[in-house]
């Protein structure tokens, strides 16, 4: 025995384990698998051997799957520092390569991958040692996708890992990764790996008796030390390691067993013998004989029993105490025992569903013995054979026989005249035929049957079911009656007047005749008897007429056919039958009838009526309401639309139908235009999926059907519904910020312009343009904005003066008005002009009253007018609140516009930084002196001072020096003021 130091198993398993390192190397998807196949290569980067089967597993995720596939167990042992091919193909690999593969797992597992799927290497815990992509996600268009090439680890990726390592592979693909597709053999080198390093000529396994020696490594035998101390058992022989046991009379390896029934070395000779035997006397014997299953279990392999003359036979050991479940089988055939006294209900899983069987319980029982005989499918033995005639319709028929010996005889009256009077072939199982009694007498119908053929009669020439239709005995059709043989999932109506179902009437190329019982004698047929006729039959010119058309026999025949289906069908010019259209019910039931012109046009009004057709007007229904175009929308900009699956729909309960919505312009209001009528209410729903939305009429706005349904009253012009929000009474509301009523994201002008049409159209509260949350929408709201826009840099007015000069409305303050809103009342030949020396002006009358709103006034004059006027309401607002303002009458003083010769125009632009002009229009020359005051009344700037010429002057205002502030531009001549606002903003 070979020597080396002792080490304890359990440091031997530790070290195996630490070095096992086991990873993939090579994934592989030829651009010609389909000729060399596919595999998967693993390496061994540790320092010791590795036994696969000691559960260690290859497991593939296909495409997006984020559930694995079910995993291969790999069986083989990859040495250290070797490799180990797994294909999916053993023979187109050894054809390719040259190689024989390690193991073959066959195709569709991991080894046969198309390049898009995550693989992972498991170990003997179940723990993931090594991880190739990620699992959920399809590798398609991604790092891991070798699509028609390969995937090989790079040589510095030399350790397993659970998680995927993109930078540590080398990716071809079809795609265009790496070198392109690739095609086997060239482009593969199975059993080599960039990484792998030289094999060592030390043996380096700390497992083996030269751990660290030169040269191969050298292992103990089984059972031994190094030292050749035996570390295994010791059998029963006295061998190390052996695997001889002591049996039952305990030799040491010896063969004597206990038998089944508990005797050391027995014969079993406890067992019994049970005959079973089945009298087959009533049946037809299959060629196949008869068996017998279930006996210890077994219901796949019968055991065969052998004829003894009508008992067949067949003896069983089986075990004393035993219980068995049994039944007899004739060819392919089992008795039916069901509810016989002699048979035991089995059901295992408590359902309430199981089987029937005959049980035989051995407790007890020592002794063989055999069974008593009984007949198949009974509990008892069979009756004594009878032999004679089993027909009742026959003239010598036996009651006390219970087997036929073909002697029955029959004489037949002759046939009565009955014949078809209609037959319909609808839609679905729309299907019927009526028989006429045209007889002066009651009839009993169980002499007579119908028979049939399916598509044609198979010969030709004779029925593939006669008797197909058979009456019992007593079925009394009485004189000038009818009875009708329907389809049992026929409409209402026909069910109403049906007297028998019939599951296998005629599809329209079905032949069916009125036969007459045992003399086969025919007295009426609808069809050939012959070859399949295609759709159906030509009746009266109408092509396949007995398809998808009623027939009703005319009034004037007063027999049947006898088999002449020609002559009775006829042709455009005659005919013994009227062809309607289908799902056309309404002589049915009795017979004869005086056909009239049925409407047959399904878009007509008096469809199905006994008249010519009548339509509506063009644009009205048959009601005489005119056609609407209803538009139906739902807002769902808070819902996700199910745009992957069914979409959003709308559903109408009359005419009922889901109608696909669309959201076109991309806002979230999903709609659909329908025409329907007028006049009428309408009940109806949206659907998103799967989804529908609640209940209605819990809400209190629905239409108080069932179903919790909206509704609509569509009058005589074209309307509107909604847009409501989906599962909501009213439309959605749209969170916004306040004061952005365009909802543009911004606060500016725009939105100030908005607020002043809002307030001077008198609307409803909106809490977007309550901009300072008082709960009221007004001036001070707008103030607070263009105080936001001008970002607060300007001098707030303390105390205003409205002035009432004949005309005009002027506006005195010491400082920046934010806005005015006024509420005027007057007669109706009031008139106004609004100034335009304003951010906003603008204004709203309503009969006798007036709303006026003026944003960041510019000039002293708010407004020119005629006619009187009283001010009934007024707001005056700085920046931020409205501030303390007198009103002062002066009547008589003459308007500015008539008495001054000069005028300044706007400063532009205004607000300005840090420059602004202004225009000085003078009528006639004089001296003008132009200053700059700032809101104390101080003089700060001087830009005019001297002798003008009539005409227009432009002067600038270059205010770098000066604070950001109001400031006002004065103009003095001959005793006259004019004064422009500005705003100097840095």
């Amino acid at each position: 025995m070979l020597k080396k130091i002792q080490l304890s198993i359990i440091s031997i398993l530790f070290i195996t384990f630490t070095f096992a390192d086991v990873i993939m190397t090579e994934l592989t998807d030829p651009q010609n698998s389909s000729d060399a196949g596919r595999y998967v290569e693993l390496y061994n980067n540790g320092d010791s051997d590795v036994d696969f089967s000691t559960g260690w597993l290859i497991q593939r995720w296909t495409n997006g799957n984020a559930d694995p596939s079910t995993p291969k167990e790999l069986t083989g042992i990859i040495p250290a520092g070797g490799f180990y091919i797994v294909c999916n193909d053993e023979d187109k690999f050894s054809a390719t390569y040259g190689l024989t593969c390690d193991q073959d797992i066959g195709t569709g597992g991991p080894a046969d991958s198309n390049g898009d799927d995550n693989m992972a290497i498991l170990d003997a815990s179940g723990a993931i040692v090594d991880m190739f992509g990620v699992a959920g996600e399809d590798g398609s268009g991604t790092g891991h996708e070798f699509e028609d090439g390969r995937a090989e680890r790079a040589d510095t990726n030399t350790s397993g890992s659970d998680v995927w390592d993109e930078a540590g592979w080398n990716i071809d693909n079809d795609s265009g990764g790496g070198d392109g597709n690739q095609y086997a053999p060239e482009g593969f080198d199975p059993g080599a790996w960039i990484g792998a390093g030289p094999a060592s000529d030390t043996c380096d396994d700390e497992s083996a008796c030269n751990a660290g020696a030169d040269g191969a490594c050298e292992y103990p035998d089984t059972g031994y030390d190094c030292d050749g101390n035996c570390v295994g058992e010791v059998d029963c022989a006295g061998n190390c390691g052996g695997g001889a046991v002591e049996d039952c009379s305990g030799e040491c390896g010896g063969a004597a067993a206990v038998d089944d029934c508990g005797e050391c070395g027995g014969s079993n000779d406890c067992f019994i013998s049970v005959t079973f035997n089945v009298n087959m006397a009533l049946e037809d014997i299959s060629e196949d004989g008869v068996a017998l299953y279930g006996i210890g279990g077994d219901w796949t392999t019968g055991i065969a029993m052998t004829d003894g003359s009508g008992t067949f036979s067949a003896t069983v050991s089986l075990a004393p105490e035993s219980f068995h479940l049994y039944k007899f089988k004739n060819g392919g055939s089992y008795e039916s025992v069901d509810e016989l006294e002699c048979a035991w209900f089995d059901d295992p899983d408590g359902d309430g569903f199981g089987y029937w069987d005959r049980y035989l319980n051995l407790t007890g029982v020592t002794e063989d013995f055999s069974l008593d005989s009984v007949c198949f499918g009974e509990c008892g033995d069979c009756a004594v054979e009878i032999t004679g005639c089993t027909d009742p319709l026959a003239d010598n028929y036996n009651p006390d026989a219970n087997v036929d010996d073909d002697s029955c005889e029959y004489s037949f009256a002759d046939p009565v005249n009955l014949f078809f009077s209609e037959v319909a072939e609808g839609s679905s199982n729309n299907k019927y035929l009526e028989i006429y009694n045209a007889t002066d007498d009651d009839v009993d119908l169980g002499s007579y049957s119908l028979s049939s053929c399916s598509n044609g009669c198979d010969d030709g020439v004779s029925w593939d079911y006669p008797d197909n239709v058979s009456f019992d005995v007593g079925t009394i059709l009485a004189a000038g009656d009818v009875y009708v043989v329907c389809h049992g999932s026929s409409d209402d109506l026909i069910l109403a007047e049906c007297d028998q179902t019939f599951t296998y009437l005629s599809n329209g190329d079905d032949v069916f005749g009125l036969t007459q019982i045992g003399s086969g004698i025919l007295l009426d047929i609808i069809g050939t008897i012959g070859d399949d006729p295609g759709s159906g039959w030509e009746v009266a010119g109408v092509n396949n007429a007995t398809k998808d058309h009623t027939l009703v026999r005319d009034s004037s025949v007063t027999s049947g056919n006898g088999g002449d289906w020609a002559a009775s069908a006829g042709d455009a010019d005659g005919s013994e039958w009227v062809v309607f259209d289908q799902n056309i019910w309404t002589y049915l039931g009795s017979h004869p009838h005086n056909l009239v012109s049925t409407c047959n046009d399904d878009t007509a009004c008096n469809f199905g009526e006994d008249d010519d057709c009548s339509y509506p007007m063009q644009g009205y229904d048959c009601d005489g309401n005119p056609y609407i175009e209803v538009t139906f929308q739902v807002d769902m900009a808070d819902q996700t639309v199910d745009t992957e699956g069914y979409g959003l729909d709308l559903y109408v309960d009359d005419p009922y139908g889901y109608h696909d919505m669309s959201d076109d312009d991309g806002d979230g209001v999903w709609s659909v235009t329908l025409t329907l009528a007028g006049n009428t209410e309408y009940h109806y729903k949206f659907k998103n999926g799967e989804v529908w939305e609640n209940n209605f009429n819990d809400f209190g706005c629905g239409a108080g059907d069932e179903y919790g349904n909206r509704f609509i009253v569509v009058g005589d012009v074209d309307t509107q519904a909604g847009p409501f929000c989906f599962n909501s009474c009213s439309e959605c509301v749209t969170p916004c910020s306040p004061g952005d009523v365009n909802g543009d994201i911004s606060l500016d002008v725009l939105d100030v312009v908005i607020i002043v049409n809002y307030i001077l159209e008198n609307a409803d509260y909106n809490d977007c343009a309550d901009f300072n949350g008082d709960g009221t929408v007004n001036v001070l709201d707008i103030v607070a904005i263009v105080n936001g826009i001008l970002n607060g840099r300007i001098s707030d007015a303390t105390k205003a003066q409205l002035i009432k000069n004949d005309n005009q409305l002027m506006l005195l303050a010491d400082g920046f008005i934010g806005a005015v809103q006024l509420e005027l009342r007057h007669n109706s030949d009031f008139e106004i002009e609004l100034t335009n020396d304003a951010m906003v002006a603008e204004y709203r009358t309503v009969d006798n009253t007036t709303r006026i709103i003026i944003v960041a006034p510019e000039s002293d004059l708010l407004f020119d007018s005629s006619g009187d006027y009283e001010i009934v309401d007024m707001i005056v607002a700085d920046s931020g609140s409205e501030i303390e303002t007198i009103v002062l009458n002066h009547p008589g003083r003459p308007s500015c516009k008539r008495c001054k010769s000069f005028k300044l125009s706007s400063a532009y632009p205004n607000p300005f930084n840090p420059s602004t002009t202004i225009n000085l229009h003078v009528e006639n020359e004089g001296l003008v002196k132009v200053s700059v005051l700032n809101m104390a009344g101080k003089e700060v700037a001087q830009l005019s001072n001297e002798f003008v010429e009539a005409g227009d002057h432009s002067m600038t205002w270059v205010a770098d020096v000066y604070p950001s502030g109001v400031y006002l531009i004065r103009a003095n001549m001959m005793g006259e003021t004019s004064v422009q606002k500005v705003i100097l903003l840095k």
